[in-house]
């Protein structure tokens, strides 16, 4: 007997066949509907199902489904109260996998449990979802059929699934060991390339895996006959994050430190990430950086991009409600209008403008209203800037939500900009040439060289304009780590295009050479790229075009290491900062002799402004009397607060922006 029979009748009702097999049950109540997937002998048999009603607030066991619609005009006939319903091409399958042999499964799963023909009741049941997800026994987590190599893939989470004993910066190392003594084959290459494959799976790019993952109490990694729990998936990422820590790259060797640098840079970290700070209470995210993180994600209905989020305290504070009678742009502009009143801030701007290439048709919004449907790959809004410092924004909206004034300092203009085709992992040469080509110092008194690489990994270890000191200990290590990385980027680059400068051995000379020798790498591929030795053959004086002059005001000093192969080690680490904060970029330099990053889309003679309560720069056009934004922009030197200063000393003004 299926363990719903035990239930009283008043909690659980059979549900009533209508023109779509549903009967419309009482919103004031929170009723939602569950599923009985009856057992079957052989994955061939046809599914039946029954469904029942349930009161929210006293639900007996179920367990709830996560996973891809699919294409809707794909679909199948399953039986559901006797009745035929039809169901995508991937829940089919995903039914005939979960569906036991002797006892039924009772689920909650979204496209059979919510009649999607009744708009009043989508609104409702979709802000139940959190609960529902949180009250289930487990989530499944159905990532779709068995094929090629997923098994291999299933089999390396388990392998890594091993808890790190209690870490400690000293320790840290010590536990990485061991892991690695305990692991079976850790770096079995096909195995790897199986998890890339599994995490490039359409699952992982929808909108509402987030709440659903976070908020259940337990899940069920389930691909094809293989399951894993999804906290054997969790351990395995804490291990990789701890392995691709620089402090660990001796451990590995370059082609091991690529292939957990890459894992851990997808949509299950994330959603790892924030199971772990709900768990441990951590400070939630500001709406805006949830927004930012599932930018990228998809949903069939465009209003999910946001009605997936609502579950989330960031998002509920903006006391946005559901309603899919809503066009989509309505439902966008909304968000917009709440968040500056709920927040007080415009930083939600930057994810807005016409900068970016779309493959979506035209959607009749105003230029600084987010296009939330645009899942296409891009470099995420910069975070963790204030370069309007904490000010709040001086902004109305107009009733039809068509125009936003928006008070602020236009501050500069793009003199020179270029986009190129370039792979994120390749180091920018037209662009580097381009910053190079500068004369004197950058406005913050430090190398060009600098303020190019600080550019292309959106730096923000510390302020610009003369203030050198770096924000804390982990800033400095990151930064410099970057850096190693970068100038062993540059000799190989330098060997690869045949660059050396000629007759550098000779003359070198023999001591030198020798001295050479026992450098960190990335000091000798930084003088095979500058091609010449400078007289003083100190580490300061050899990187003084990246530090600065010894002496100068904005020197920097490159800590000690005894690492001779830090470089190697750490260009991974530059390699994926540069593709992080360059993906559809274009680089530029301004009238003032700024260098930044700007939407793939800005032009020459685009200007740059600083909005009261927007965290970045942002690109602006003329047009007549008003502007469209064009995007968000990181330009090293302004971003925490230096333009504000400048005005408060009278050197630039503030003024009314009219977007549309």
């Amino acid at each position: 007997m299926a363990e719903l029979d035990h239930v009283q009748a008043s909690v659980v009702r059979l549900e009533p066949t209508t023109e779509f097999g549903y009967y419309e049950f009482s919103l004031e109540l929170d009723e939602i509907r569950l599923l009985e997937l009856q057992p079957a002998e052989q994955l061939s048999e046809p599914i039946r199902c029954r469904l029942i009603k349930a009161v929210l607030s006293n639900l007996p066991p179920y367990e709830a489904l996560s996973y891809v619609w699919g294409d809707p005009n794909e679909t199948f006939p399953i039986e559901v109260n006797r009745r035929s319903f039809h169901v995508t091409t991937n829940l089919l399958a995903g039914l005939k996998h979960i569906r036991r042999q002797r006892s039924s499964v009772w689920l909650w799963i979204d496209a059979i449990c919510i009649n999607q023909h009744n708009i009043p009741e989508r609104n409702h049941q979709v802000q139940l979802m959190r609960q529902i997800y949180m009250k289930a026994k487990q989530t499944l987590i159905w990532l779709g059929k068995g094929y090629e190599d997923s098994d291999l893939a299933m089999d390396l989470i388990r392998r890594w699934s091993i808890p790190l004993p209690p870490q400690t910066p000293r320790s840290m190392s010590i536990g990485v060991v061991e892991l690695l003594r305990t692991v079976r084959d850790p770096f079995e290459v096909r195995a790897w390339e199986a998890l890339r494959h599994l995490f490039a799976r359409s699952y992982w790019a929808r909108s509402w895996i987030l709440q659903e993952i976070v908020f259940s109490e337990r899940a069920m990694l389930i691909c094809g006959f293989e399951s894993v729990p999804y906290e054997a998936l969790e351990l395995a990422q804490l291990a990789w994050v701890q392995l691709s820590q620089p402090e660990n790259f001796r451990l590995l060797d370059f082609s091991q430190i690529r292939l957990v640098t890459i894992s851990n840079y997808n949509a299950a970290s994330t959603i790892t990430l924030h199971r772990h700070m709900r768990r441990t209470n951590a400070p939630v995210h500001s709406a805006f950086a949830l927004i930012r993180y599932t930018r990228s994600l998809k949903a069939t209905d465009p209003r999910d991009k946001i009605y997936s989020l609502l579950g989330f305290e960031e998002i509920k504070r903006l006391e946005l409600k559901v309603d899919y009678d809503k066009p989509v742009q309505t439902v966008y502009g909304d968000l917009v209008r709440a968040y500056l009143t709920k927040e007080r801030k415009l930083d939600i701007l930057c994810q807005a403008g016409i900068g970016w290439p779309s493959l979506q048709t035209e959607l009749d919004l105003p230029s600084w209203i987010p296009d939330f449907r645009d899942s296409v790959h891009r470099s995420p809004a910069f975070s963790t800037f204030c370069a309007a410092e904490s000010g709040l924004p001086a902004a109305t909206i107009s009733e039809d939500m068509r125009v936003l004034t928006a008070r602020g300092v236009i501050y500069d203009t793009i003199r020179d900009i270029d986009y190129h085709e370039e792979g994120g992992n390749d180091v920018k040469t037209f662009w580097q040439d381009l910053a190079l080509s500068q004369p004197g110092l950058h406005p913050t008194r430090i190398p060009y060289l600098q303020a190019y690489f600080r550019t292309v990994i959106a730096d923000n270890s510390g302020h610009g304009n003369g203030e050198l000191a770096f924000k804390d200990e982990k800033s400095e290590t990151e930064f410099f780590d970057n850096a190693a990385g970068m100038m062993w980027c540059l000799g190989q680059w330098a060997l690869k295009n045949d660059k050396v400068f000629p007759g550098l051995r000779d003359r070198i000379g023999r001591e030198r050479a020798a001295m050479m020798v026992d450098m960190n790498d990335y000091i000798q591929n930084f003088l095979l790229w500058s091609g010449h030795i400078p007289e003083v053959m100190t580490k300061q004086a050899l990187l003084a075009p990246f530090l600065g002059e010894p002496g100068s005001e904005s020197q920097l000093k490159f800590p000690d290491d005894d690492n001779k192969h830090r470089g190697r080690h750490c260009s991974a680490v530059y390699l994926h900062s540069i593709a992080y904060s360059t993906v559809q970029r274009s680089f530029f330099v301004t009238k003032k002799g700024y260098l930044g990053l700007a939407p793939q889309a800005a032009k020459r003679d685009d200007l740059i402004c600083v909005l009261f309560g927007c965290d970045e720069p942002l690109i602006i056009r003329k047009i007549g009397c008003h502007y469209v934004l064009i995007g968000d922009s990181y330009i090293y030197g302004i971003m925490n607060g230096e333009v504000l200063q400048e005005m408060r000393k009278g050197c630039v003004e503030a003024q009314d922006i009219i977007f549309h």
